[in-house]
């Protein structure tokens, strides 16, 4: 799982529909990384290790990926 102190930086992290792909994107306007992270299956979210694992996530859904600084 993504470690805590990187999931406290991301959590308010409002997401974005990707329009260049053609997979639905965000659920609902002002979806955050925590709304997205809550509404997968728990399995995947314990199988996410780094942004790059959420990042792949959000993009086989729709979802622009995030950006975060060290």
């Amino acid at each position: 799982m993504i470690p805590w102190k990187v999931l406290n930086k991301i959590t308010d992290i409002e997401l974005q529909d990707n329009p260049d792909s053609e997979a639905g994107g965000i659920a609902f306007a002002g979806e955050t990384v925590l709304d997205f992270l809550l509404s997968i299956d728990e399995c995947d979210v314990e199988n996410m290790d780094t942004i790059d694992d959420l990042n792949r996530a959000l993009d086989e859904c729709g979802i622009m990926p995030i950006e975060v600084e060290d």
